[in-house]
């Protein structure tokens, strides 16, 4: 099977996963554990960066759930959209690194007023 087919059937997967998680409570407990499990572990990643001086001063916990979020959401829409929504997974995911971990602001290199 192809990588793209197979990407397409593990994202309609998740999708019927999430469907279901809103009727099911048990199926809800599971995808809450396995995201709760991975922001935890990425947040402890995230605070130790920060403690090593390697990052800003965020809260590491919305620092997970921001790129976890990202990631899920462009990773479902791709596979139920197509290639109409992203034309490049590779080039949008190089994007959002950049802006994740550089911003958005033009920081200056002095301050107004110094």
């Amino acid at each position: 099977m192809k990588e793209k087919e197979m990407n397409g059937k593990y994202c309609m997967f998740m999708f019927m996963l999430l469907e279901e998680g809103k009727r099911r409570s048990e199926v809800a407990e599971i995808l809450f554990s396995v995201y709760q499990m991975n922001v935890a572990h990425l947040s402890e990643y995230f605070e130790f960066q920060i403690k090593e001086g390697k990052m800003r001063n965020v809260d590491p916990r919305s620092a997970a759930l921001t790129l976890i979020s990202y990631f899920a959401h462009i990773y479902l829409l791709n596979g139920i959209l197509g290639e109409r929504f992203l034309c490049d997974m590779e080039a949008e995911s190089e994007g959002f690194i950049d802006i994740f971990a550089n911003g958005i602001l033009i920081k200056n290199e002095a301050k107004l007023g110094e």
